[in-house]
C-alpha cells in the first residue's frame, strides 16, 4: 500500500476517477485555510475543485437546496436513497431526510439500543449504518421507520467499535477503528469475513477508479 496523503482530510467523499475531500492548508501569513480538492487515480494527480463540484457530488443535484438548510455541510454523510430522495447522517446519530428536490422532510435520531448511529450506505430505499458503541451494523428502512435489520452486538466480536462503512455491489465494508480492520458482509449471505487489516485504527474505506482506498490514523492510502 501506498500513502498519497499524510494527514487526515476533514471529509473525503468517492467519485468516479478518485476521490474528494476537504483539508486545512496554511495560507496567506501561514492562516489556515479551508481548500476542496480531487485525487485523481490513475495520473495519481492532486488538483483544486469549486466548492459546487464537491456539494454537488455529496448532496446529489438537490445540493443547493440542501445545502442552504444544513449548518454543517462538512461532518455529515450523504446517501441518494433511490426514488425516495436522500438522507444525511451525522456523527451524534442526527438524521435528515430531503426529497429529491431537496425539500427536508423529517429530523430524528437514529439510536439502536441506545447507542447513536452513524455513517451511511444506501441500499435500496433504505440504508445501512454502523453503531460504534454496539459493534452492530444496522439496516434502516425511512418507510418503517425502524432499524429492520443487525448483525453484530455489543457482547460479540463481529465488529470491533466499527466507526463507518461503505458500498461495493453486493458487499458492505466496514472499518472497525479498535480491531485496525476493514470486515466485509456479503448482503446476500451475511457472511462477515476479515478484507483488510492495519497496525493502526482505520476510519473509511472506499472502492473507487478500480482501486481501493483506506483512511488511518496516519494518512490517506492506496492499497
Amino acid at each position: 500500500m501506498k500513502r498519497i496523503m499524510e494527514s487526515v482530510p476533514l471529509d473525503i467523499i468517492p467519485y468516479p476517477d478518485g476521490f474528494l475531500y476537504i483539508a486545512r492548508e496554511n495560507g496567506f501569513k501561514k492562516q489556515n485555510s479551508i481548500v476542496f480538492r480531487a485525487f485523481e487515480a490513475e495520473s495519481m494527480a492532486f488538483f483544486n475543485v469549486s466548492k459546487k463540484a464537491y456539494f454537488m457530488c455529496k448532496f446529489g443535484p438537490a445540493y443547493e437546496q440542501v445545502c442552504r438548510q444544513l449548518s454543517d455541510l462538512v461532518s455529515c454523510e450523504s446517501a441518494l436513497l433511490g426514488k425516495s430522495g436522500s438522507a444525511v447522517i451525522y456523527p451524534g446519530g442526527e438524521l435528515g431526510f430531503f426529497t429529491r428536490s431537496g425539500e427536508l422532510t423529517t429530523t430524528s435520531e437514529l439510536t439502536y439500543h441506545d447507542h447513536f448511529a452513524r455513517s451511511i450506505a444506501p441500499d435500496g430505499d433504505g440504508f445501512w449504518s454502523v453503531v460504534p458503541n454496539g459493534n452492530s451494523v444496522i439496516k434502516y428502512s425511512p418507510r418503517l421507520c425502524r432499524v429492520v435489520f443487525r448483525i453484530g452486538s455489543s457482547t460479540s466480536n463481529t465488529f470491533e467499535r466499527p466507526v463507518s462503512l461503505s458500498r461495493s455491489e453486493s458487499f458492505l465494508f466496514v472499518c472497525n477503528e479498535r480491531g485496525c480492520n476493514v470486515r466485509s458482509v456479503n448482503l446476500e449471505t451475511y457472511a462477515v469475513r476479515d478484507h483488510r487489516r492495519f497496525a493502526e485504527p482505520v476510519y473509511r474505506y472506499f472502492r473507487s477508479a478500480k482501486k481501493e482506498f483506506a483512511v488511518l490514523s496516519s494518512g490517506v492510502y492506496v492499497l
